[in-house]
C-alpha cells in the first residue's frame, strides 16, 4: 500500500531525522479492482460446501467492509488524525515484570510533521527500533519471556482502551506495527501504522460488554439482545426472535459437548452469517481483535483477548456493572 523512507527537514531552524510515507503510484486502482473480484468470487466460495463444512464465515457480507478497511489507508488525513489521536492516548508507561527481570516500559507514538491535507506524503518522526521477535531473540538466554511481556502489555492497553477508555482502537497491530528498543534505562515500545482503526462509541462498548457477559454466563438472552443492539437492525436478513432462537440453540450445543466455547470475534463471524449486519467501526475493531489473538499466541502467552477483557474489567467493576445494569437485561 505503501512505502517509508528515512529523510531529513529543517524543524526550528535545525535538522530533523524524519520517516516519510508516501502511497505506491495508482494503488487506487488495484484496490479496486480487488474489490471488483472479490465481489465476484464471494458467491461462489459461500455457496461451496467444503467451506460451509469448514465452518468458514460467508465472504459476502462482508467485501465492503473489507474495501473499506482497505480504502482507509488511502486516506492520509484521517490516518494522520487517528495517529494524533493515538499519540494523547497510547502514550504511556506500564512495568515490565518477567521471570527475571524489571524494566519500565514506555509505549509511544511517533509525532507527525508538516501536515498537509492536500499532500499524498506523511513526515513523521524518526524512532528506533526493532521487531519483537528479533529483540526477543537477541535477548533469549538473559530474558527468555520478553516477547510474551511485551505481546500482553500491548494487548492489555489495547482492550483497556477499548472497552473500559475511550473507545479508540488500532485495528492492525501485528509485530510489523511497532518496534522495540531495549536499553538499560526501559523498553521503548513505538506504535506505528494507524491506517486502519477506529473510535466506537459508549453505547457500543455496553453492547459489547453485554455480549461478552453473555458468552461467559452461557446467557442466549444478553449474547441476542448485545448482538442485536450493536447491529443495523433495519438491514438484517433475520428477525430478532429467530436470531434468539439461533443463539439458544449454540448455546445449547456448547453446554452439551457438540461444539467449543467461543470468543466474540468467533461469534462476531456466525452472528452475520446469520444475517446481522454491524457498522463498519465493530467490524474493523474485530479484525484488531483476531491479530492481537494472534500475537498472544505467537509469543507463547497463554492468554486471549476474551481473558484479557475478563481481567481488565476487575479494574472497572463500577464501569462494568453501571453499562450490564443500563442494558436492563441484568440486575
Amino acid at each position: 500500500m505503501a512505502q517509508v523512507h528515512r529523510g531529513k527537514i529543517e524543524l526550528n531552524g535545525r535538522a530533523q531525522d524524519v520517516v516519510i510515507r508516501f502511497l505506491k503510484p495508482e494503488i487506487e486502482k488495484r484496490v479496486n479492482e480487488d474489490h471488483r473480484i472479490l465481489s465476484e468470487l464471494a458467491p461462489i466460495m459461500d455457496s461451496d460446501p467444503r467451506f460451509r463444512q469448514a465452518g468458514f464465515p460467508k465472504l459476502l457480507p462482508v467485501v465492503t467492509d473489507l474495501n473499506r478497511t482497505v480504502m482507509d489507508e488511502l486516506d492520509l488525513p484521517a490516518t494522520i488524525e487517528r495517529q494524533r489521536q493515538a499519540k494523547k492516548i497510547y502514550d504511556r508507561q506500564v512495568m515490565f515484570v518477567g521471570s527475571n527481570y524489571k524494566n519500565v516500559s514506555d509505549i509511544n507514538v511517533r509525532d507527525v510533521y508538516l501536515s498537509d491535507p492536500s499532500s499524498k506524503l506523511q513526515v513523521q518522526e524518526l524512532v528506533v527500533g526493532e521487531k519483537l521477535d528479533k529483540v526477543a531473540a537477541l535477548y533469549q538466554d538473559s530474558i527468555p519471556d520478553l516477547k510474551k511481556g511485551i505481546a500482553e502489555q500491548i494487548a492489555r492497553m489495547w482492550v483497556d482502551e477499548v472497552l473500559y477508555g475511550s473507545g479508540f482502537f488500532h485495528s492492525d497491530l501485528h509485530q510489523g506495527n511497532f518496534l522495540v528498543d531495549l536499553t538499560d534505562q526501559k523498553i521503548n515500545i513505538s506504535v506505528l501504522d494507524f491506517g486502519m482503526g477506529g473510535t466506537i462509541s459508549r453505547a457500543m462498548q455496553t453492547q459489547m460488554m453485554e455480549v461478552g457477559a453473555g458468552i461467559d454466563l452461557d446467557r442466549a438472552d444478553l449474547i441476542a439482545d448485545g448482538f442485536w443492539s450493536l447491529s443495523h437492525e433495519e438491514q438484517n436478513s433475520i428477525s430478532k426472535t429467530e436470531f434468539l432462537k439461533q443463539v439458544t440453540a449454540r448455546i445449547n450445543d456448547i453446554k452439551n459437548g457438540k461444539i467449543a466455547w467461543e470468543p466474540v470475534n468467533r461469534w462476531t463471524s456466525w452472528a452475520m452469517d446469520q444475517g446481522l449486519r454491524f457498522p463498519y467501526e465493530f467490524v474493523s475493531l474485530n479484525r484488531g481483535l483476531l491479530i492481537l489473538d494472534k500475537l498472544l499466541k505467537d509469543s507463547g502467552s497463554p492468554l486471549t483477548m476474551s481473558e484479557l477483557a475478563r481481567k481488565t474489567a476487575t479494574k472497572h467493576i463500577g464501569k462494568v456493572i453501571t453499562d450490564l445494569r443500563a442494558t436492563k437485561m441484568m440486575s
